[in-house]
């Protein structure tokens, strides 16, 4: 007799555990590393879940140091298999951030190989997702859907397939305090320095443009797993930014695409996300605009606790 085949959906910490839209079986949560002091400054590491948003945010505006993320180990990855597998799954499906800017796919591949080396019969899928944030969540939402409606891995993998190419992700940055500090300013990133000075570098550039009133509004394309500035602006207003999000998507509807579903993610900038909510569905031809405010840690430790970001899903083949 065959056996009945049971899929669970797995993520990274892009998602929330606590994720009301999209009921994934398993988040593997990044962890977080902050200092507090007890009468020296001494690093701590805990996981997105257990720190929450809100104390992230007050560790974050208060640090001298600046807090951040990183990937879940291979153990975290086995420890999830093996609690899915005795829950009575016997297939895995996990989505991860681009391997091209976290260490997570690979975590999540040696947490597999792992595993195997005593349940070798074990089937476990690791795909790499080429976004982030809501757009993993998207991705998730597609593979729940096929699964639940009784479409097979390969026919998932399929789709998940056609779909990575499809989405753009765009952010609006208020400061770049925290996207300097963090290194992804590739100025910064791929200075060749040692790391001891390229990090007295960012600290120092935090510090400083945390003094100045006023810092440079940037808009953020995300696709494929690269990132392209494409907006920047020297402002008091984080409308500035918004704006170049607004552009690129009227942009790329005049040239003829297609958007089947737009999703608008915020921290602080719920104002701003109904104004651009309504911008676009006035004039330009969308599928489906989604608002959430469901924003992963790891993306506030580099963009800072304002952000607004549009995740659109292109149609086409």
């Amino acid at each position: 007799m065959t056996e009945e085949t049971r899929l669970a959906i797995v993520t990274d910490g892009s998602l929330s555990a606590s994720n009301p839209f999209v009921p994934v079986d398993f988040v593997v949560p990044f962890r977080v590393s902050h200092w507090d002091f007890r009468g020296q400054w001494i690093e701590r590491h805990e996981s997105q879940e257990a720190i929450g948003r809100e104390r992230f945010l007050r560790i974050q505006s208060a640090a001298r140091k600046l807090p951040s993320t990183s990937q879940p180990s291979p153990g975290e990855f086995e420890e999830a298999y093996l609690s899915l597998i005795g829950r009575g799954f016997n297939q895995i499906l996990v989505l991860t951030v681009p391997a091209t800017k976290s260490g997570t796919y690979n975590s999540a591949l040696l947490g597999m190989e792992k595993l195997k080396e005593s349940l070798p019969e074990t089937d476990i899928t690791v795909f790499d997702t080429g976004t982030t944030a809501a757009g993993v969540e998207f991705m998730a939402e597609i593979a729940v859907k096929f699964r639940d409606s009784g479409q097979s891995l390969s026919t998932i993998l399929d789709e998940l397939s056609r779909m990575r190419g499809n989405i753009e992700m765009l952010i609006a940055l208020d400061t770049l305090q925290f996207i300097r500090a963090s290194g992804r300013i590739k100025d910064l990133h791929e200075t060749k320095i040692r790391d001891k000075i390229r990090e007295k570098a960012r600290n120092f550039v935090s510090w400083a443009v945390s003094r100045v009133g006023k810092s440079p509004k940037l808009t953020l394309l995300f696709r494929e797993g690269e990132e392209t500035i494409l907006w920047s602006t020297v402002s008091r207003e984080f409308g500035g930014a918004v704006e170049g999000v607004y552009q690129r998507i009227h942009e790329r509807a005049l040239d003829g695409t297609d958007f089947r579903k737009i999703y608008i993610v915020q921290s602080n900038a719920e104002k701003e996300a109904q104004q651009l909510e309504r911008r676009l569905s006035r004039g330009i031809p969308i599928g489906e605009i989604t608002q959430r405010s469901d924003v992963p840690l790891a993306l506030l430790a580099i963009t800072g606790p304002k952000v607004l970001a549009a995740v659109c899903i292109e149609d086409r083949p």
